[in-house]
Protein backbone atom coordinates (compact mmCIF):
# COMPACT_ATOMS: atom_id res chain seq x y z
CA UNK A 1 0.00 0.00 0.00
CA UNK A 2 2.79 2.44 0.88
CA UNK A 3 4.52 1.87 -2.46
CA UNK A 4 1.29 2.47 -4.38
CA UNK A 5 0.43 5.65 -2.46
CA UNK A 6 4.04 6.89 -2.73
CA UNK A 7 3.92 6.56 -6.49
CA UNK A 8 0.69 8.53 -6.76
CA UNK A 9 1.86 11.16 -4.28
CA UNK A 10 4.66 12.20 -6.64
CA UNK A 11 2.37 12.72 -9.62
CA UNK A 12 2.12 16.23 -11.05
CA UNK A 13 -1.18 17.99 -11.65
CA UNK A 14 -2.07 18.57 -15.30
CA UNK A 15 -1.97 22.32 -14.69
CA UNK A 16 1.70 22.06 -13.68
CA UNK A 17 2.43 20.74 -17.17
CA UNK A 18 0.12 22.96 -19.16
CA UNK A 19 1.21 26.24 -17.58
CA UNK A 20 4.72 25.95 -19.05
CA UNK A 21 4.29 23.88 -22.23
CA UNK A 22 2.57 23.95 -25.64
CA UNK A 23 1.40 21.27 -28.09
CA UNK A 24 0.63 18.91 -25.23
CA UNK A 25 -0.58 15.40 -26.05
CA UNK A 26 -1.34 12.59 -23.62
CA UNK A 27 -1.43 8.95 -24.69
CA UNK A 28 -2.79 6.66 -21.93
CA UNK A 29 -0.95 3.37 -21.69
CA UNK A 30 -2.96 1.88 -18.83
CA UNK A 31 -5.99 2.95 -16.79
CA UNK A 32 -5.98 1.38 -13.34
CA UNK A 33 -9.00 -0.30 -11.80
CA UNK A 34 -10.12 -1.52 -8.41
CA UNK A 35 -8.84 -4.97 -9.30
CA UNK A 36 -5.32 -3.63 -9.86
CA UNK A 37 -5.12 -2.51 -6.23
CA UNK A 38 -7.16 -5.33 -4.66
CA UNK A 39 -4.17 -7.42 -3.49
CA UNK A 40 -2.48 -4.47 -1.80
CA UNK A 41 -5.62 -3.16 -0.17
CA UNK A 42 -6.89 -6.49 1.12
CA UNK A 43 -3.48 -7.39 2.61
CA UNK A 44 -3.96 -4.34 4.84
CA UNK A 45 -7.42 -5.54 5.92
CA UNK A 46 -9.15 -2.72 4.04
CA UNK A 47 -12.59 -3.10 2.52
CA UNK A 48 -11.78 -2.60 -1.16
CA UNK A 49 -15.40 -2.70 -2.27
CA UNK A 50 -16.33 0.25 -0.05
CA UNK A 51 -13.33 2.55 -0.64
CA UNK A 52 -12.37 1.93 -4.28
CA UNK A 53 -15.46 2.84 -6.39
CA UNK A 54 -14.95 6.64 -6.22
CA UNK A 55 -11.46 6.32 -7.75
CA UNK A 56 -12.19 3.56 -10.27
CA UNK A 57 -10.55 4.42 -13.58
CA UNK A 58 -9.18 7.79 -12.40
CA UNK A 59 -5.49 6.81 -12.25
CA UNK A 60 -3.46 5.98 -15.33
CA UNK A 61 -0.02 5.57 -16.73
CA UNK A 62 0.61 7.64 -19.83
CA UNK A 63 3.15 8.91 -22.29
CA UNK A 64 3.06 12.71 -22.24
CA UNK A 65 4.58 14.82 -24.97
CA UNK A 66 4.89 18.59 -25.29
CA UNK A 67 7.15 21.44 -26.34
CA UNK A 68 8.57 24.38 -24.45
CA UNK A 69 7.42 27.63 -26.08
CA UNK A 70 9.96 29.69 -28.00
Amino acid sequence: MLLWVGCLAGALKDSEYSDELVDIHIEPTRVYSTEDARAWLTSGSLDVDSIAPPVEGKFMSAVIGARKPG
